[in-house]
Protein backbone atom coordinates (compact mmCIF):
# COMPACT_ATOMS: atom_id res chain seq x y z
CA UNK A 1 0.00 0.00 0.00
CA UNK A 2 1.21 3.00 -0.75
CA UNK A 3 0.98 6.41 0.66
CA UNK A 4 1.91 9.72 -1.01
CA UNK A 5 1.62 13.35 -0.30
CA UNK A 6 2.27 15.96 -2.84
CA UNK A 7 1.75 19.82 -3.39
CA UNK A 8 -0.98 21.53 -5.94
CA UNK A 9 1.52 23.91 -8.70
CA UNK A 10 0.86 27.45 -7.58
CA UNK A 11 -0.28 26.60 -4.40
CA UNK A 12 -0.59 29.85 -1.86
CA UNK A 13 1.41 28.87 1.38
CA UNK A 14 -1.51 28.60 3.88
CA UNK A 15 -0.39 27.61 7.28
CA UNK A 16 -1.50 27.82 10.62
CA UNK A 17 0.27 26.06 13.05
CA UNK A 18 -1.25 27.30 16.71
CA UNK A 19 -4.89 26.34 15.27
CA UNK A 20 -3.53 22.65 13.68
CA UNK A 21 -1.74 22.35 17.15
CA UNK A 22 -5.47 22.85 19.17
CA UNK A 23 -7.55 21.02 16.47
CA UNK A 24 -5.41 18.15 16.45
CA UNK A 25 -4.48 17.69 20.14
CA UNK A 26 -8.53 18.39 20.97
CA UNK A 27 -9.37 15.93 18.60
CA UNK A 28 -6.96 13.41 20.24
CA UNK A 29 -8.89 13.37 23.73
CA UNK A 30 -10.84 10.60 24.66
CA UNK A 31 -13.77 12.43 25.70
CA UNK A 32 -14.15 14.22 22.09
CA UNK A 33 -13.20 11.04 20.13
CA UNK A 34 -15.89 9.51 21.99
CA UNK A 35 -18.51 11.48 20.42
CA UNK A 36 -16.64 11.85 17.11
CA UNK A 37 -15.15 8.37 16.75
CA UNK A 38 -18.85 7.09 15.91
CA UNK A 39 -19.72 9.93 13.37
CA UNK A 40 -16.51 9.96 11.28
CA UNK A 41 -16.84 5.93 10.95
CA UNK A 42 -20.38 6.68 9.98
CA UNK A 43 -19.88 9.08 7.23
CA UNK A 44 -16.46 7.39 6.22
CA UNK A 45 -18.34 4.00 6.54
CA UNK A 46 -20.12 5.46 3.45
CA UNK A 47 -17.80 5.73 1.44
CA UNK A 48 -16.91 3.38 -1.65
CA UNK A 49 -14.65 3.53 -4.73
CA UNK A 50 -11.83 6.09 -5.50
CA UNK A 51 -12.99 8.84 -2.58
CA UNK A 52 -12.40 12.64 -2.51
CA UNK A 53 -11.88 14.14 1.08
CA UNK A 54 -11.92 17.38 0.85
CA UNK A 55 -10.25 19.27 4.32
CA UNK A 56 -8.35 16.29 5.14
CA UNK A 57 -7.51 18.74 8.81
CA UNK A 58 -4.95 16.24 10.23
CA UNK A 59 -6.23 12.94 8.88
CA UNK A 60 -8.74 12.24 11.67
CA UNK A 61 -11.00 10.40 9.33
CA UNK A 62 -8.17 7.46 7.82
CA UNK A 63 -8.65 5.09 10.14
CA UNK A 64 -12.44 4.75 9.36
CA UNK A 65 -11.92 3.80 5.52
CA UNK A 66 -13.35 0.11 4.59
CA UNK A 67 -10.22 -1.30 2.45
CA UNK A 68 -13.17 -4.16 0.93
CA UNK A 69 -15.34 -0.93 0.02
CA UNK A 70 -12.95 1.85 -0.92
CA UNK A 71 -10.13 1.69 -3.75
CA UNK A 72 -8.38 4.58 -2.44
CA UNK A 73 -8.51 8.09 -0.86
CA UNK A 74 -7.56 11.19 -2.76
CA UNK A 75 -7.43 13.59 0.03
CA UNK A 76 -6.90 17.27 -0.07
CA UNK A 77 -5.63 19.79 2.77
CA UNK A 78 -4.52 23.35 2.16
CA UNK A 79 -2.93 24.11 5.34
CA UNK A 80 0.57 22.78 5.85
CA UNK A 81 0.76 22.57 9.38
CA UNK A 82 -2.18 19.91 9.38
CA UNK A 83 -1.18 18.23 6.85
CA UNK A 84 1.61 17.23 9.19
CA UNK A 85 -0.44 15.54 11.43
CA UNK A 86 -2.52 14.13 8.60
CA UNK A 87 1.39 12.47 6.93
CA UNK A 88 1.98 11.09 10.05
CA UNK A 89 -1.86 8.94 10.03
CA UNK A 90 -1.21 7.69 6.27
CA UNK A 91 0.82 4.73 7.85
CA UNK A 92 -2.08 3.93 9.82
CA UNK A 93 -4.69 3.82 6.76
CA UNK A 94 -6.05 0.68 5.92
CA UNK A 95 -6.18 1.75 2.20
CA UNK A 96 -4.16 3.81 -0.11
CA UNK A 97 -4.20 7.46 0.17
CA UNK A 98 -2.71 9.66 -1.45
CA UNK A 99 -2.30 13.64 0.49
CA UNK A 100 -2.27 16.50 -1.43
CA UNK A 101 -1.58 19.86 -0.23
CA UNK A 102 -4.61 21.99 -2.14
CA UNK A 103 -7.51 24.06 -1.65
CA UNK A 104 -11.19 23.03 -2.58
CA UNK A 105 -11.08 25.62 -4.97
CA UNK A 106 -8.43 24.25 -7.26
CA UNK A 107 -8.19 20.83 -6.95
CA UNK A 108 -5.38 18.85 -8.75
CA UNK A 109 -7.05 16.08 -10.52
CA UNK A 110 -8.46 15.69 -14.11
CA UNK A 111 -12.45 15.99 -14.79
CA UNK A 112 -14.08 12.97 -13.29
CA UNK A 113 -10.97 11.72 -11.69
CA UNK A 114 -12.93 10.51 -8.96
CA UNK A 115 -16.09 9.55 -10.83
CA UNK A 116 -17.94 6.32 -9.21
CA UNK A 117 -17.88 3.13 -10.62
CA UNK A 118 -15.93 3.17 -14.19
CA UNK A 119 -16.23 -0.25 -14.37
CA UNK A 120 -19.42 -0.14 -13.93
CA UNK A 121 -20.07 2.65 -16.05
CA UNK A 122 -18.50 0.57 -18.84
CA UNK A 123 -20.66 -2.26 -18.36
CA UNK A 124 -23.95 -0.40 -18.46
CA UNK A 125 -22.55 1.08 -21.74
CA UNK A 126 -21.56 -2.28 -22.55
CA UNK A 127 -25.51 -3.98 -21.84
CA UNK A 128 -27.47 -0.92 -22.94
CA UNK A 129 -28.11 -2.85 -26.29
CA UNK A 130 -28.90 -5.64 -24.91
CA UNK A 131 -31.07 -3.78 -22.15
CA UNK A 132 -33.19 -1.36 -24.30
CA UNK A 133 -34.31 -4.17 -26.85
CA UNK A 134 -34.92 -7.15 -24.01
CA UNK A 135 -35.38 -5.29 -21.23
CA UNK A 136 -38.76 -2.60 -21.75
CA UNK A 137 -36.16 0.07 -23.47
CA UNK A 138 -34.20 0.46 -19.97
CA UNK A 139 -31.12 2.54 -20.36
CA UNK A 140 -28.83 1.42 -17.27
CA UNK A 141 -26.77 3.74 -18.23
CA UNK A 142 -28.97 6.92 -18.10
CA UNK A 143 -28.54 9.32 -15.30
CA UNK A 144 -31.72 9.39 -14.32
CA UNK A 145 -31.15 12.28 -11.96
CA UNK A 146 -30.24 14.63 -14.65
CA UNK A 147 -33.16 13.40 -16.55
CA UNK A 148 -35.76 14.03 -14.13
CA UNK A 149 -34.62 17.61 -13.26
CA UNK A 150 -33.93 18.41 -16.85
CA UNK A 151 -37.34 18.31 -17.62
CA UNK A 152 -38.34 20.59 -15.11
CA UNK A 153 -38.39 19.22 -11.63
CA UNK A 154 -37.18 20.15 -8.67
CA UNK A 155 -35.33 17.62 -6.18
CA UNK A 156 -36.72 17.91 -2.45
CA UNK A 157 -35.12 14.62 -1.78
CA UNK A 158 -32.61 12.58 -3.04
CA UNK A 159 -31.16 9.12 -1.63
CA UNK A 160 -28.82 6.89 -3.48
CA UNK A 161 -30.02 3.16 -2.12
CA UNK A 162 -27.63 1.32 -3.44
CA UNK A 163 -24.64 1.17 -6.23
CA UNK A 164 -23.21 -1.60 -8.55
CA UNK A 165 -24.74 -2.41 -12.07
CA UNK A 166 -28.23 -0.98 -11.29
CA UNK A 167 -28.38 1.30 -8.80
CA UNK A 168 -31.06 2.67 -7.10
CA UNK A 169 -32.13 6.41 -6.51
CA UNK A 170 -34.46 7.62 -4.12
CA UNK A 171 -35.72 10.95 -5.44
CA UNK A 172 -38.56 13.20 -4.71
CA UNK A 173 -39.06 16.16 -6.95
CA UNK A 174 -42.05 18.50 -7.56
CA UNK A 175 -42.76 20.35 -11.07
CA UNK A 176 -44.62 23.46 -11.00
CA UNK A 177 -47.88 22.82 -13.81
CA UNK A 178 -47.22 24.95 -17.27
CA UNK A 179 -50.08 27.02 -18.31
CA UNK A 180 -50.85 24.30 -21.02
CA UNK A 181 -51.24 21.77 -18.28
CA UNK A 182 -53.24 24.25 -16.03
CA UNK A 183 -55.46 24.61 -19.38
CA UNK A 184 -55.66 21.31 -20.17
CA UNK A 185 -57.34 19.91 -16.68
CA UNK A 186 -59.96 22.50 -16.86
CA UNK A 187 -61.44 21.41 -20.30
Amino acid sequence: MSNDVSSAPGMKDISSPRFAALYNWMMDRPLVRRGFDPLRRETVGQAHGVVLEVGAGGGQNFPFYDPPRVVRVEAVEPDEAMLVEARRRLTAAPVPITLTRAPVEALPFPDAHCAQGRIAAWVQDTLVPVTTRCMGNCHWNRDTQQAVLGTGFRATQVRQLSGGLQPMLLLHATRSQTQEEMKACKE
